[in-house]
């Protein structure tokens, strides 16, 4: 489990879905090879999936994310370090604060160009 890019990859927009394959290898006993998993910003702590070789998240808020994936051989011995990869979901436009912002804005603007119309009459 080596990955050759340590850089944070960036993800467009999109409906917050992520998955995630890895894999280990034992030649000894293939099946007996077990992973756990985190997704540092959403996992509380480590996922047992045994041997099942991908992990799928839906329903992400933009923002970083870093997975992390450790196995185990076939006597039950865990490799600690495991790998790991970083992620950022980008936001789409109305998820930014700038979107909050122009609404506010435009909101007031809105409030006072009526209470104006209003002292007119």
């Amino acid at each position: 489990m080596e990955l050759k890019d340590k850089k944070v990859s960036a993800v467009p927009q999109g409906k917050g879905e992520l998955e995630f394959q890895y894999a280990a290898l034992s030649y000894v006993a293939p099946e007996k090879v077990r992973f756990r998993c985190q997704l540092e910003g959403y996992d509380q702590g480590w996922i047992e999936t045994g041997n099942r070789q991908f992990a799928f998240y839906t329903n992400l808020k933009p923002g970083k994310y870093k997975f992390h994936v450790i196995a185990c051989n076939a006597d039950g011995v865990w490799n600690t370090d495991g790998d790991s990869f970083a992620i950022e979901l980008l936001p789409h436009f109305y998820q930014t604060i700038w979107f909050y912002l122009g609404c506010v804005v435009l909101g007031m603007a809105g409030l006072w160009g009526d209470m104006r119309g209003e002292s007119d009459i």
